[in-house]
């Protein structure tokens, strides 16, 4: 080998390597670029616009939360910000999937619907994203923080958020409410038109005209393969016919091969092979190739071709299978076409289909109904004749949803979607007032189709039925067979339903605890729940009971963690004074005092600006100074006697506040406090004010103060003692005498009684009588303190 091929040979293998590495480091340029996504909100719906370098086919899918965009032949451009995290979108990915990309936008709640359409000037994909009424979101994703209170929209918004049309009319729930459904049934692809006819009579291509004339497609494709001896005319003619033949059999990738084989085909065979090709995509369940393959080569077809109409039909049926529905809706209602008599009938099906699509039932609903005669909508068309039905179902119109119904199931006995057709149709029935036959119809779906979603939800129809039918003594056994179905179903929304209503049926027959048992798990296994807001309604009405129950049982502490645990639907349901009260000597039974105070401060702050407030003041207060925070428990008995100087427990708040200053050392605010003329004028303020004047000898203040206290109810011995001991320290002997003469009998104040009692006697010279007294008090109490002063009294006298 001479040198200068091995060097040729040497720059050959670095330029072949160079050009790989670059292959490898320079990916493909996409021909469309995402320059940005914008976010619009509005109450109940939310806008997400796809800016776009030019326009693309693309298709949208929901599932649950998630949203996908996929994009045809796109990339995104270096500089592309994505959506932020808010109060809508959890996060949002960009997923590279060969030469497209996948927008996927995570939300906090599930949506009601979803659609898009494609515009331009600027190039551009608008998602319009529909929510129901209620705002829920799923806390797995949601904003929260333990322990910190949720901030609310207003004093009452507990109570606005709680509203329901079922609250107080649960009975009619069972009776009237029913889940929403979906039922997929694959649709069924209009058929393509057939071939021009082979009419020369010499053509060896006349039999497998004659075979597709006659349908007998399998036949035609074994005698094209015999076939021989062709022009390369009759080959291309041949081909057309067999791959046609695929596609109409079935086989859709040899079909489109052979058609993707032809060449040096005229401009109509062209036009055909197109046609066919983006039929055949469509066939195979890939209607964005199909839409692809529409937009580069059949755009620009010619209004008067004969493929321009079943062109514009498959074009609109690819765009409803991506949920184009807006798309479709352009393409079918567009009057340039003038279409044939005989896709006529096919365009309107389309049409009401587009429209179901977009939301506007009564339009598609009045569409399917001018519909009804034609057979081809529930003999061909199987997926539109149940959206018909659906819809009417939805709307009420249950006389015609049993119509478009009841010829489904008759062509549906074992292919997919059988059991849910076989249910829907004995519902419309039974709703449509043949009760009857409905009920017998949902037992055979339930007999028919087995642990199936339409077998469960005819179950669970029945169990509704005899809920709302059945004598109220036994309803409470139907529970358990709510928590069967439950059980057993594969579907979530039926086992939501199913646990849902086992709480309610519990709730009804009044097994509280219970059904607060099942209604904390429903809202644990099932937090984005749609029956979210009437669980906690339930929760909060039975909250109450159930922990007054446990409380009267001696069972603090499941009482106050169901409280914890349930804080803010209590606050919810509201409360009465003793509820608290009792709920408050439960924690402090427990000795859970800070526990107490962090239950009784989320209920304060969230109660701001209502009538419950006032109530948490004195509980939280004494729990303040249960965990020594007298600084706090004095902060809140201010604020209560600032604000409610005449409520009910402003005494009480009033001797907390002196008793924070005494335990803080405050003797000089105690004092003040005190002698404030505004004081309340509670027996519980005027006996702490009388304790604190009498540890400042201010006998007559003692007096004032225990005199209006005796004038509305009766003294204790103890506060008797000091009111005579005050009248005898200001001299009143009389009232002193009459006081301690009725302590006599008190085994605490009986030694000091009748002592006094000598001294004063003494005084008011009845010796008699006061050396009776002393010598009864040194018989029966000689070593205590006060037999010594009175034996010291006796010795004094008699000497």
């Amino acid at each position: 080998m001479t040198p200068l091929l091995t060097w040729k040979k040497i720059i050959g293998i670095g330029l072949f390597l160079l050009l790989f590495f670059l292959s490898l480091a320079l990916p493909a340029k996409a021909a469309t670029i995402v320059t940005g996504i914008q976010k619009q909100e509005e109450p109940n719906h939310t806008r997400v616009t796809v800016m776009l370098s030019q326009r693309t086919e693309f298709g949208i899918d929901s599932s649950g939360q998630r949203i996908d965009l996929l994009l045809a032949g796109t990339g995104s451009g270096p500089t592309l910000r994505t959506l932020p995290e808010d109060g809508t979108v959890v996060r949002t990915t960009l997923i590279r999937r060969h030469n497209d990309l996948v927008v996927s936008l995570l939300m906090r709640r599930i949506p009601e619907r979803v659609s898009a359409e494609a515009l331009d000037n600027p190039p551009r994909i608008l998602i319009d994203i529909e929510w129901a009424g209620d705002d829920a979101a799923r806390p797995g994703i949601a904003f929260r923080l333990a322990d910190v209170p949720s901030r609310r929209g207003g004093s009452a918004a507990p109570r606005l958020q709680t509203q329901s049309p079922w609250d107080n009319n649960w009975l009619e729930f069972f009776r009237d409410y029913r889940s929403p459904w979906n039922i997929h049934i694959p649709p069924r692809l209009t058929p393509a038109p057939p071939l021009d006819p082979i009419t020369a009579s010499d053509s060896p291509l006349l039999r497998l005209q004659q075979l597709a004339d006659e349908q007998l497609f399998l036949s035609l494709l074994q005698r094209g393969m015999e076939l021989g001896g062709l022009s390369d005319e009759e080959r291309r003619q041949r081909d057309l016919l067999m791959g046609d033949a695929y596609l109409r059999t079935g086989s859709y990738a040899a079909g489109l091969a052979r058609l993707g084989a032809l060449n040096e085909l005229t401009a109509d065979q062209q036009i055909r092979v197109d046609y066919l090709t983006a039929w055949g995509e469509a066939a195979r369940d890939n209607a964005i190739g199909a839409l692809l393959h529409l937009q580069t080569t059949l755009m620009t077809l010619p209004l008067a071709h004969p493929l321009a109409a079943p062109t514009r039909l498959l074009h609109a049926e690819a765009a409803l299978a991506v949920s184009q529905y807006r798309s479709a809706f352009k393409l079918l209602s567009d009057d340039e076409l003038v279409w044939p008599d005989h896709l006529e009938t096919i365009r309107r099906i389309r049409l009401a289909d587009a429209l179901a699509g977009l939301g506007e039932g009564v339009q598609a609903l009045t569409g399917y109904r001018a519909l009804a005669a034609e057979p081809l909508l529930c003999e061909f068309y199987y997926a539109s004749c149940q959206r018909a039905a659906h819809a009417a179902f939805q709307r009420g119109d249950f006389d015609f949803s049993r119509r478009l119904y009841h010829p489904l199931a008759l062509a549906f006995t074992h292919q997919e979607g059988a059991d849910m057709i076989h249910f829907a149709a004995a519902a419309a029935v039974f709703e449509a007032g043949d009760t009857d036959w409905g009920r017998i119809g949902l037992e055979r779906t339930t007999d028919d189709y087995p642990r199936s979603e339409g077998g469960d939800r005819a179950a669970l129809r029945l169990l509704d039925i005899r809920v709302v039918n059945g004598d109220p003594s036994t309803v409470g056994s139907m529970a358990s067979e709510y928590v069967a179905i439950g059980q057993r179903s594969q579907l979530r929304s039926l086992r939501e339903e199913a646990f849902f209503k086992e709480a309610l049926v519990l709730f009804l027959t009044g097994e509280h605890r219970t059904s607060v048992n099942r209604l904390m798990n429903f809202r644990r296994d099932f937090a984005a729940s749609q029956w979210r807001r009437e669980a906690n309604i339930l929760l909060s009405r039975q909250l109450p009971i159930v922990v007054e129950q446990l409380l009267a049982q001696g069972n603090d502490l499941q009482a106050v963690v169901l409280v914890e645990q349930n804080r803010e639907l209590l606050l919810a349901s509201g409360y009465d004074r003793a509820f608290l009260h009792n709920l408050v000597r439960a924690f402090d039974r427990l000795g859970l005092y800070e526990r107490s105070s962090r239950v009784l401060l989320y209920l304060f702050d969230q109660s701001a600006g209502t009538p419950e407030q006032k109530e948490i003041f004195l509980p939280l207060a004494q729990s303040m100074m249960h965990r020594d925070q007298y600084l706090a428990a004095g902060d809140y008995a201010r604020q209560y006697l600032s604000q409610y100087p005449d409520g009910n427990d402003a005494g009480d708040l009033f001797v907390l506040l002196i008793n924070s200053f005494e335990r803080q050392g405050l003797e000089d605010e105690m004092r003040d406090a005190v002698q404030r003329r505004d004081r309340p004028d509670t027996p519980a303020v005027n006996l702490r004010a009388a304790g604190i004047y009498w540890q400042q000898d201010d006998f007559a203040a003692v007096v004032s103060t225990l005199e209006r206290v005796a004038a509305v109810q009766s003294l204790l011995a103890s506060e008797q003692a000091r009111l005579a001991e005050s009248y005898y320290r200001l001299g009143n002997l009389s009232s002193s005498l009459r006081l301690y003469e009725g302590l006599v009998a008190d085994d605490d104040f009986s030694s000091q009684a009748r002592y006094r009692n000598a001294q004063i006697l003494f005084q008011l010279r009845q010796p008699a009588a006061a050396l009776e007294q002393l010598q009864a008090l040194i018989r029966d109490d000689a070593n205590g303190p006060w037999g010594k002063l009175a034996r010291d009294l006796l010795i004094q006298e008699q000497g």
